[in-house]
């Protein structure tokens, strides 16, 4: 199938728009929408002016057209040297009349295709839809639980409210929900679309909109992906994935990466690290430590022993200090720490700065401080980010929504102990456009 199909195509995905509830929904077969991506024809929608859309030249997203529901927008294909345009409306620009056995021999050549070129994507998305669903169930079990306990006059979810709104709020369920149906949601007057993309690699707006929209372990699992792929000895993605989550999310992000990559984490963390960085990076993605309180102290001071001997001989790449960093509980090792501390007279991170250009030893602080003190971790990360030459986007990025429903408050507290700045006046400083409201939305403060 050439790029000549391309009008054709859009025309089939426009019939099979819907207006519900004043939201517009796609029901489009999945299998059209996975072709059309395939040749890159699916744009980010930008909210402009009304009638305008503008292709962020990102291969892998979901999209449509702003403006009024009877005065399409116009739609521009972004994908290899296609290079052609047509008008998202009900006048197709193609070469043929659109019928409905041209529809029909449409979706027969989808189907064909798909058999044989996207067999295997296809699988992975029926056992991540089957993962979800689960959760799913399981969520609204919890909802309903949840439901039940809560005062009579609570109020209830308005069915007609889009999932995400222009400023990036929206619930972890919504979500999910919005990642599995492939509907576009409408919000505001004009109706802007709002959409979720696939494999953006773009550290702007269209990136912090790709991780925002993923549940978290899919969003992990991706991460991690993405981290092992171009990996380096100074990428500490994985050290946070691997510590600053519960041992319950770690194991969702785990199975998660199973269903999107068919292979685990650690075989491709195995496969892309090497040397000190393997053993520990390993150790660390595949561990399930203790979540609990209890604390052994005789194995604390023994520990502490044994990590001082360690470090005084410089034997960082020790199995037995490396397997204390990577399987240890936080109370566990935090009991350790600290015995180092009162039995040696210094913290443990100041011995492992013997060498500041010793990546590894780096990396063995990073996992201490982002195990036991995440809000500090992930404060220097922002302050790294923001205030270096030109800001890193994707590390802000990531930290912002990956960390926005779990401790961002507290993280942007100690960010502002840290540097005498509010985290939301840092960041407006040093952004902008879109990418900036959604960034103070998510830190809660979007309304200032």
């Amino acid at each position: 199938m050439t790029g000549d199909c391309y009008p054709d195509l859009v025309q089939v995905f426009y019939n099979n728009l819907k207006v519900v509830d004043g939201v517009i929904c796609s029901r489009v077969n999945v299998s059209i929408l996975k072709l059309m991506t395939k040749y890159g024809y699916l744009l980010l929608v930008s909210k402009h002016k009304a009638s305008c859309v503008r292709s962020l030249k990102i291969f892998d997203l979901l999209v449509a057209a702003t403006g009024r529901l009877d005065r399409p927008g116009r739609v521009r294909a972004v994908g290899g040297a296609i290079g052609l345009r047509d008008y998202f409306g009900p006048k197709s620009r193609s070469t043929k009349a659109v019928s409905q056995e041209m529809v029909s021999s449409i979706r027969q050549q989808v189907q064909v295709e798909l058999e044989e070129s996207m067999g295997e994507r296809l699988r992975m998305l029926e056992e991540k839809l089957a993962m979800i669903t689960q959760q799913q169930q399981q969520q609204q079990q919890q909802q309903q639980q949840q439901q039940q306990s809560q005062q009579e006059d609570a109020p209830t979810d308005d069915p007609t409210t889009p999932c995400v709104s222009a400023k990036g709020s929206c619930s972890t369920a919504n979500r999910t929900d919005y990642n599995i149906q492939y509907e576009f949601l409408v919000d505001e007057d004009p109706p802007c679309v709002v959409v979720v993309g696939r494999h953006c690699r773009r550290p702007d707006h269209s990136w912090l909109v790709h991780l925002w929209t993923l549940d978290s372990a899919e969003r992990d699992a991706f991460l991690a992906n993405e981290a092992a792929k171009k990996w380096t000895s100074s990428n500490r993605v994985l050290v946070e994935i691997a510590c600053a989550r519960s041992s319950e999310q770690l194991f969702a992000a785990r199975r998660a990466y199973h269903v999107l990559y068919k292979k685990s984490i650690e075989e491709d963390v195995a496969l892309r690290t090497t040397g000190d960085f393997r053993k520990l990076l390993v150790l660390l993605v595949s561990s399930y430590r203790y979540e609990g309180t209890e604390v052994d102290l005789n194995l604390a001071k023994t520990e502490a022993k044994l990590l001082h001997d360690k470090i005084s001989k410089k034997a960082y790449n020790d199995d037995d200090l490396i397997r204390i960093f990577a399987t240890r509980s936080r109370a566990q090792t935090n009991a350790t720490f600290n015995h180092y501390k009162d039995e040696f007279g210094k913290d443990i991170n100041k011995d492992l700065k013997d060498d500041p250009k010793n990546e590894f030893l780096s990396l063995l602080r990073a996992t201490s401080k982002c195990l036991l003190h995440p809000e500090k971790y992930f404060a220097k990360v922002l302050r790294l980010a923001i205030n270096g030459r030109g800001t890193h986007e994707e590390d802000l990025t990531r930290v912002v929504a990956t960390r926005a429903e779990v401790d961002l408050k507290t993280i942007g507290d100690e960010y502002q102990r840290r540097n005498s700045v509010p985290l939301d006046r840092a960041i407006g400083k040093d952004t902008s456009g879109d990418y900036e409201k959604m960034l103070l939305e998510l830190i809660g403060h979007g309304d200032t």
